[in-house]
């Protein structure tokens, strides 16, 4: 039997629509992905000519398949500074950093767009795979041992 290199998708309703989903099917949308258990719109024309638009006019992306956490108590700065390789302390209130929560070895986990600093809380708009939420909850729970353990040892 041959192997079908282009298998089809159905559209399901347990997979999510983006509140796009009508204007990207009126605009020709050729292939989803399925991303945050979305359907994400992927291609409209020639994967090579949205390519080089991307690279050398403007594009538009759906981002509403991302995901938002938001970090509170009076430690949120501290503890979301730990989370990322790039010092947040050098980010002015208002301002938008591009960051990654990498791995303990290094490895990006997953990309974030950190978007607004607040006194007591941070809101970053996480793009999120589920495997990797599970990654960064682990990250967390050793986070917070150490704090534990650092407080103990006062």
């Amino acid at each position: 039997m041959a192997i079908n290199p282009e298998p089809g998708i159905l559209l399901y309703p347990r997979i999510r629509r983006t509140p796009y989903y009508y204007a990207h099917r009126e605009h020709g949308v050729k292939l989803y992905s399925v991303y945050n258990r979305m359907y994400h719109p992927r291609l409209y024309t020639d994967p090579l000519d949205e390519y080089w638009a991307l690279v050398n006019h403007v594009t538009l992306w759906d981002v509403s398949v991302e995901r938002q956490v938001q970090i509170t108590g009076p430690d949120a700065f501290e503890f979301a500074n730990m989370l990322v390789p790039r010092d947040l302390t050098k980010c002015k209130v208002g301002q938008c950093k591009y960051v990654f929560i990498t791995s303990p070895t290094g490895g990006i986990l997953n990309e974030l767009e950190k978007a607004h600093i607040y006194i007591e809380q941070l809101h970053k708009n996480l793009q999120e795979k589920d495997a990797q939420i599970a990654e960064v909850m682990d990250r967390v729970e050793s986070l917070e041992a150490l704090l534990a353990r650092l407080e103990s040892e006062e």
